[in-house]
């Protein structure tokens, strides 16, 4: 038997022995004992997405003001989504780029939207093509995603969306109604590159199965979670959303397991802005775990520029020690600096 699988087989026996937590951080494993691979700045990265809001009325929520001010957690002060509709900004947090599938191409052809402010189901009605194109899209099986950087690396990765229609794998399904999920923001089935290869999909779950990983002290290095739509704040307030967080969260996120060498962050799709004049389209986004040293009150927050697509950026130098594999905009997104701010 390889050394390797001797050691992984050993973590396996104390984190069942620790209550299937492991304490240990040189014995973390994810799923079926898969031993984790050490990474730079950390060894585990937990992301979840939520919907459509300015960061100013996030800001103002009392859950949200609070949280980034916590031990070990940090504001990314100047962090942006990169274009509206929802779903281009999801393709870039895994692929790097929307491929120009954005709502300012599309009112070159249909400028008749050039004036929403919010994208409804009687504006889905009256414009059908916007739902296409915010659920059907494809992209060939020759477009690299984050999986291709995580796999070649040998980093374990699970992908799981509240409501999903099934357990495992990968379905084709669309939205369902105003409490479920959906497709649009949920990446992974828009990539052939993923949905032709079933060892991918196998790794694609419902929720359900997060909150098992987690009992069993059994999650991957690459967590990537998204709400219902409802849940999301998409379909409802940050008050809402806040107290979703709170009910079902809270005490994960501040569990010794859950922040033990990984890089946990919270952020929003895009702007609650849907008008052409809304370039900014400045997001809160928050992140945490024990690697976030905020030894002063100006670690607390970081003003160096990220958007989207520095959550691939990010993981590449963290496994691979470079960026850029994808060839798209993780070329040049700036990494998150995990221990200390850029402008401390």
């Amino acid at each position: 038997m390889k050394l390797a699988s001797v050691f992984a087989a050993s973590c396996v026996l104390l984190a069942a022995m620790a209550q299937a937590k492991p304490t240990n951080k040189k014995c973390q494993t994810g799923p079926h004992g898969v031993k984790y691979v050490k990474g730079r700045q950390f060894d585990r990265i937990f992301q979840i997405v939520f919907e459509n809001h300015d960061v100013w009325p996030v800001q103002a929520d009392p859950w949200f003001n609070k949280f980034w001010k916590k031990d070990n957690h940090r504001l990314l002060g100047n962090y942006h989504a990169i274009t509206h509709v929802s779903q281009p900004n999801y393709f870039n947090m895994i692929a790097g780029s929307d491929f120009g599938d954005n709502l300012y191409n599309a009112v070159a052809h249909h400028p008749e939207v050039a004036n929403l402010t919010s994208l409804t189901l009687e504006t889905y009605y009256k414009y059908p093509w916007l739902a296409d194109s915010d659920n059907l899209i494809n992209y060939p099986a020759n477009v690299k995603t984050v999986i291709d950087v995580l796999e070649e690396a040998g980093v374990s990765w699970r992908a799981y969306a509240e409501g999903y229609p099934i357990h495992q794998g990968c379905n084709f399904t669309m939205t369902v109604d105003s409490t479920a999920y959906a497709r649009r923001h949920f990446p992974f089935v828009s990539f052939e590159s993923i949905t032709n290869k079933p060892e991918r999909c196998n790794n694609i779950f419902n929720s359900d199965q997060f909150f098992e990983d987690y009992k069993n002290g059994e999650l991957p290095q690459y967590i990537y979670y998204v709400p219902t739509v409802k849940d999301d704040m998409h379909d409802t307030n940050t008050t809402y959303g806040s107290q979703y967080i709170q009910k079902t969260w809270s005490k994960i996120f501040e569990e010794k397991y859950f922040n033990e060498n990984a890089l946990n962050i919270l952020t929003f799709d895009e702007s609650g802005n849907f008008t052409f004049s809304d370039m900014n389209n400045q997001i809160y986004t928050t992140i945490w775990g024990s690697g976030v040293e905020t030894k002063s009150t100006w670690d607390h927050i970081d003003w160096a520029y990220y958007n989207h697509t520095s959550l691939i950026s990010t993981i590449e130098d963290n496994w691979t020690g470079k960026i850029g594999q994808l060839g798209t905009n993780d070329t040049f997104a700036n990494v998150i600096r995990v221990k200390k701010p850029y402008t401390s």
